[in-house]
């Protein structure tokens, strides 16, 4: 999930230039947001900084600088600034909400959860706070405490597809397909735009075992954005379940494409090609999906039903052992090594 804050229009429009601000730093400000606005993020740093050193109690250029040291990347910096805001006014809401962002960002959910709390106390309507609120509690595992909070911004905004995307995704993890396909066509139905909609519900008659649908949804989802590789995963393991080798591998291709570090597109691919007997081609992949993730046993248990294929005992005894060692408790691989060693007798 990459931060953007395009909010930053609403926040100039809502009077971020405050009576209170000196006409100099007003106009050292408004060129910030200019600079914020065409992108050109450091040299906004750069402006607000000097803005900053001349008058520390200005949170707006502080709330601002944090917005531009998220686009690059530097999220303790960002952090830093929106929890100076807090600090200088407990009543602002947004730095609150910002804040959180960044806690999701760094996978730190329960502090995500505290700041929007925080937010929320404050404005007990925040909708983005409640929505994103409900999203940290489904990455934390508190599925019932996420269903409330989406529940809730369903309450605020009934057509609002990221809440109804949030109640879907909370039945779906709870194991109620039908509930969370009831929710998602609500959500489709009122933006048929949003290509994660559609990769989201594909994922659930992945789950189905409903492949055709699947791949249905996943097309659809690609058709709106052809650059996010997880449908292009999704879709690839479907046409594999229906037999279509070859459209699975040009789909986990283009995954691999999008993302050349994607373990789980060059996993499927292997046992693809290992199902169409391209023994080459499948060793290939697991030598590379072993190269990125050499603590991954089902790698090398998949490394190790190849070479017995291609006949060579000696390896894939090898590589079942060693997934057993990372993975002792798994029976499929120890069923595999004591049937590999009964070859060996």
């Amino acid at each position: 999930m990459k931060i953007l804050f395009n909010l930053i229009c609403c926040l100039i429009i809502c009077g971020l230039f405050a009576s209170t601000t000196p006409a100099k730093n007003t106009g050292l400000l408004g060129e910030a947001i200019s600079e914020y606005n065409k992108k050109k993020y450091y040299s906004a740093i750069s402006l607000l900084t000097n803005l900053i050193s001349k008058d520390k109690s200005l949170i707006k250029a502080y709330l601002i600088r944090g917005h531009c040291y998220a686009e690059i990347g530097q999220l303790a910096k960002s952090l830093n600034d929106y929890v100076e805001v807090s600090e200088k006014n407990p009543n602002n809401y947004e730095s609150y909400f910002y804040s959180g962002l960044i806690y999701y960002e760094l996978n730190q959910y329960e502090n995500a959860i505290h700041s929007y709390d925080k937010a929320i106390k404050v404005n007990n309507e925040y909708l983005s706070a409640i929505i994103n609120r409900g999203w940290a509690f489904l990455s934390s595992s508190q599925h019932e405490k996420a269903e409330i909070d989406f529940q809730n911004a369903v309450r605020l905004s009934p057509n609002n597809s990221n809440a109804l995307s949030g109640l879907a995704q909370s039945h779906y993890l709870r194991n109620d397909c039908s509930k969370a396909l009831s929710v998602y066509n609500l959500a489709i139905n009122h933006n048929g735009n949003d290509f994660k909609l559609f990769y989201l519900r594909g994922e659930i008659y992945l789950k189905l075992k409903e492949y055709e649908k699947a791949i249905v949804d996943f097309s659809k989802s690609i058709e709106i954005n052809p650059y996010f590789e997880k449908t292009f995963l999704g879709r690839g393991f479907s046409y594999g379940e229906i037999g279509a080798s070859e459209q699975a591998i040009i789909d986990f291709t283009r995954a691999i494409e999008l993302n050349p570090n994607n373990v789980e597109a060059y996993n499927n691919r292997a046992y693809t090609y290992y199902q169409t007997d391209k023994f080459i081609e499948s060793l290939n992949d697991y030598n590379t999906a072993i190269k990125i993730d050499p603590s991954n046993p089902e790698l090398f248990f998949g490394r190790s039903e190849l070479f017995f294929k291609m006949g060579n005992l000696d390896k894939s005894l090898q590589d079942v052992e060693e997934a057993t060692t990372i993975a002792p408790g798994n029976s499929d691989y120890s069923d595999w090594k004591l049937f590999l060693l009964k070859k060996t007798d």
